[in-house]
């Protein structure tokens, strides 16, 4: 929730809905939408899933981005990161 007391502060309206993807943030008037994510999760949860997540996220939302984090940007990040890129 860190994104939205930022948001707020610029005078952003920010609404929460159970319809919308976990740590997405979605402009309405632009139709701009970001999935915020971190490399840690992704290698928790699987390479496969976090694909899938993607995917389902870029077909609801045309105008999307991924902003993608991580702690450490060591060999296995940078290959995350590599992988996406590669992919999409």
């Amino acid at each position: 929730h860190e994104i939205s007391t930022v948001l707020q502060r610029q005078q952003h309206r920010v609404r929460y809905s159970e319809s919308v993807e976990i740590g997405s943030v979605i402009f309405s008037v632009s139709g701009v939408a970001f999935i915020l994510a971190d490399t840690q999760d992704l290698l928790m949860t699987g390479e496969e899933q976090f694909f899938r997540r993607i995917q389902k996220f870029i077909n609801i939302h045309r105008n999307s981005f991924l902003v993608l984090s991580a702690a450490l940007h060591g060999p296995e990040e940078w290959n995350v990161m590599f992988r996406i890129q590669r992919r999409y």
